[in-house]
């Protein structure tokens, strides 16, 4: 996918790029994108450029003045210090022309390359930066992983001795995951001068083969763990689809507040196997890649409470008589970190970790609307809805659940067998279910 869509870029959007290994490529790929799809861009510096990256806009200007002229004639125009052409560099601009492209946004997204890196794949900021204005909306802070396997020295890290010291290690160490995702995630490293109110994205860069892939997951991994409400993005800037896959937390959120009419007693209760039916459902959520597990509890809460794993988080529907779709709207308002929500009903049993975990992996490479399992062409649970659906799922009544916006959305299929199957919606389902489990 591009950048815009990985970054779930909006109009006007102000976006400052820092760390190292791609920056700049990856601020005029954004700009590409920008351009080609109608919108119009402004990109500065607040550092240095190198000589031949000016060819990489089509108007390149050094002041205010000629920036409110070039902009009624390009869709993207690069805005500059003065250019020394001794040292074949491009001065940045200060702070205070930065403050004056503010008025601006209303009608052109701003791009801004706030940090230099000496062109390595790995940094830490020093004391004066990064230069990021308070009126950033999205910081994106970029590593190469081709630092992977390289010793922690000034050839392939700028400022190796304060890497050492964010990292806790010594400077020569051999650099794996843990160490940038350690340098990433520190208040003094990758989240430094970052404004409250901005959004954060990491893109790992370069990832160009599977060996890189895993460590790249292995950061993003670990870095989620930390930082709930962040978005890493993996990739090459210099593909056609720079973005391979996006991470960011998704929550399980396993409806368990009906009152289980036709059963006759709580679903939720049932014994299944060594456990209760919901006690099995949550276990399974439990143990897929999902970064929370919530249970939405109504009819009989107290009782079903006690069923919950602990490392679960319980909702109360107060609305469950009202039916499910109050059940989906609870678990959305609770899922103010995470960027999608797979549904699981408390009586399917037969649900795994692995089917969710496909889920997840196919929404992180498509972000996809809505992602729906599918059996022999049949859809299928459990269902993951983006972010982006919310709103519709919001808007359901009575007794239905996110089924009800399929036909509004583009839906992504994964494919699976039959061994999914299988519901307790009665007490002579619920017999079957027990004797095929034997």
């Amino acid at each position: 996918m591009n950048f815009s869509r990985a970054l779930r870029l909006t109009n006007h959007d102000v976006v400052a790029f820092i760390g190292a290994g791609g920056k700049t490529a990856a601020m005029f790929r954004l700009a590409g994108e920008i351009v080609e799809s109608g919108g119009r861009v402004i990109t500065t510096t607040t550092t240095r450029l190198g000589l031949d990256q000016l060819s990489l806009a089509p108007v390149h200007v050094t002041t205010f003045e000629e920036l409110q002229i070039a902009l009624q004639t390009s869709p993207h125009v690069l805005l500059t210090g003065e250019i020394n052409y001794v040292e074949r560099k491009v001065l940045g601009v200060s702070q205070s022309l930065i403050s004056n492209l503010q008025p601006l946004i209303t009608n052109y997204y701003l791009l801004i390359e706030a940090d230099g890196s000496k062109q390595l794949p790995f940094k830490a900021p020093a004391e004066h930066e990064p230069v990021i204005p308070d009126f950033v909306t999205h910081v994106v802070n970029i590593v190469g992983i081709d630092v992977i396997g390289k010793p922690l020295t000034g050839e392939y890290v700028h400022r190796p001795e304060i890497v050492a010291r964010l990292a806790e290690t010594r400077v020569g160490t051999i650099i794996n995951p843990e160490l940038i995702a350690k340098v990433l995630m520190h208040p003094q490293g990758g989240f430094k001068n970052v404004p409250s109110n901005a959004r954060v994205s990491v893109l790992i860069n370069k990832v160009e083969n599977d060996d890189r892939l895993r460590a790249a997951r292995e950061i993003a991994d670990q870095t989620l763990r930390v930082f709930k409400t962040l978005r890493v993005l993996i990739g090459a800037a210099n593909q056609n689809d720079p973005i391979r896959e996006v991470w960011s937390r998704v929550t399980c959120a396993v409806l368990a507040a009906g009152e289980s009419k036709r059963m006759g007693s709580p679903k939720q209760l049932l014994k299944w196997k060594d456990k209760t039916m919901l006690g099995h459902i949550v276990d399974v959520a439990l143990e897929s890649e999902a970064g929370e597990v919530m249970v939405i509890v109504g009819a009989e809460a107290e009782k079903v409470k006690q069923v919950i794993p602990p490392r679960a988080r319980t909702v109360f529907n107060a609305r469950y008589q009202a039916g499910q779709s109050e059940s989906v709207k609870a678990a959305v308002a609770a899922s103010t970190n995470s960027e999608a929500i797979v549904f699981l009903l408390t009586d399917q049993p037969n649900i795994t970790p692995h089917i969710i975990n496909a889920l997840i992996q196919k929404w992180r490479e498509t972000l996809a609307p809505i992602v729906c399992a599918r059996v022999n062409g049949k859809r299928a649970n459990p269902v993951l809805f983006d972010r982006s659906v919310w709103h519709d799922l919001n808007q359901l009544t009575g007794d239905t659940g996110g089924r009800a916006i399929f036909d509004r959305h583009e839906i992504v299929y994964v494919d699976w067998d039959d061994s999914i199957l299988g519901e307790a919606d009665t007490p002579d389902e619920y017999r079957t279910l027990q004797e095929s489990a034997l």
